[in-house]
């Protein structure tokens, strides 16, 4: 009994370690990300640490025009937050899922429309190459 009780008491005092440490943490700081042509719609699937301390911020932003359709939307931000530059690629119905930094500095970026697509971009965010999986499943690269 007395073991059982010993085995309780640390698994709480564990929890409770584990508990305060993770409620230490401070946010270095917070950002909304708009894309101004396309305000509405707008959301980031993934993200990885770029060259100099830079993000790569990869995902979907909702092109208005008669018929709306989604593309897909790269940011490049700062340590800060700050936004470097942001584009937009790939076809019309597409949305990013994944992003990889590259050791040149740039990215490649996979995610789907009816296809599975990547797309390698440079540092400044010009596209290196794409390359489009047709009748493929997206999940294969994910």
């Amino acid at each position: 009994m007395l073991h059982m009780k010993l085995k309780i008491l640390i698994c709480i005092s564990v929890l409770f370690i584990c508990f305060e440490s993770a409620n230490a943490q401070s946010i270095t700081w917070e950002n909304t990300y708009i894309n101004s042509n396309s305000p509405f719609r707008n959301g980031i699937n993934a993200l990885c640490k770029s060259d100099s301390g830079n993000f790569f911020l990869a995902g979907y932003t909702l092109i208005p025009s008669n018929i709306s359709y989604y593309k897909i939307w790269v940011l490049k931000i700062n340590s800060y937050g700050d936004t470097i530059w942001t584009k937009t690629y790939g076809r019309n119905g597409s949305q990013a899922t994944t992003v990889v930094s590259n050791s040149d500095g740039g990215c490649t970026i996979s995610g789907r429309t009816g296809e599975a697509f990547t797309i390698r971009i440079d540092k400044d965010g010009n596209v290196l190459w794409e390359n489009i999986m047709v009748d493929m499943l997206y999940k294969f690269i994910r």
